[in-house]
């Protein structure tokens, strides 16, 4: 007698999880599918740079853009995603890369969602508290939001992707804790993850303090001299990763050096402190 409402309970609590994950990912495909808001920053910069790299076969290690210094010795930390929007620029035109644009940042926050979900509850067919999912609701709704504000077609849209396919990967290192092999892939999609961040967005630094709070969580789960060493020797892998990119050293640690490289102060590099001041 009391399957069937215990089924249907079951089913219904999929069906919120589910919801609160595609959900904001579809609002976040209606912000990103805005016009007006995918090329009004630096896209003519990057597809003009991307051009020049497909041209030349080399990656500028100078600012071609500067008139008064010419020579200015320039680290570009997002070669990558120029040679990409270049190459499909002259492919599907702006709406195609508008319409991919969106679809990538749709796909990041569905990868974070469905990763925090899986976080929030173990097991899927058991009757969590709905109060769960409203805060993942809330929560994707604000971070569609905000993401809304960054929507240009710009090298931080790598960033928005990496950040979703790094909390899907960490989650799949979580699912196979055990399993060698299966382990051995998920952590090895993660090197490469980085591999192409470093190419494409100065905020890879950001993914490597990611790797290594996840490294630290697999310790503090499992608090043992091989496990430390595991994850210790996975993090220098992974930053090694980071290595393979033009600058080696210099571009692994310019994410640190940046900020001292402005004659003008920036907004969006101000701190909450500063613009409040303002």
């Amino acid at each position: 007698m009391n399957e069937a409402p215990l089924s249907h309970r079951s089913r219904g609590s999929r069906m919120g999880w589910g919801a609160a994950v595609v959900g904001p990912a579809l609002l976040m495909f209606v912000i990103g599918w805005t016009p007006g808001i995918s090329f009004t920053e630096d896209l003519g910069r990057h597809l003009l740079l991307g051009n020049i790299i497909l041209d030349e076969g080399a990656i500028p290690d100078t600012n071609r853009l500067t008139y008064t210094c010419p020579d200015f010795p320039f680290v570009n930390h997002h070669w990558l995603f120029q040679v990409a929007v270049a190459a499909l620029y002259e492919r599907v035109g702006l709406n195609g890369l508008i319409l991919l644009k969106a679809f990538g940042m749709a796909m990041a926050l569905a990868l974070a969602l469905w990763a925090a979900r899986a976080a929030m509850v173990a097991d899927p067919e058991s009757n969590a508290p709905q109060w769960k999912a409203a805060l993942l609701w809330g929560a994707g709704i604000l971070s569609a939001v905000t993401m809304g504000f960054r929507a240009h077609i710009r090298p931080e849209l790598a960033s928005f992707f990496a950040v979703g396919v790094l909390l899907f990967l960490f989650e799949g290192i979580r699912t196979h804790r055990g399993m060698l092999w299966k382990g051995l892939l998920w952590r090895g999609a993660v090197a490469l993850v980085l591999l192409a961040w470093v190419n494409s967005h100065i905020y890879f630094a950001f993914g490597l303090a990611m790797v290594g709070a996840f490294a630290l969580e697999r310790c503090l789960i499992d608090f043992s001299m091989k496990s430390v060493a595991r994850e210790l020797v996975w993090f220098l892998i992974v930053s090694g990763a980071c290595l393979l990119n033009p600058n080696g050293a210099e571009g692994l640690l310019y994410p640190f050096q940046i900020l001292s490289n402005y004659e003008v102060n920036i907004t969006e590099n101000s701190t909450l402190w500063a613009l409040w001041g303002q």
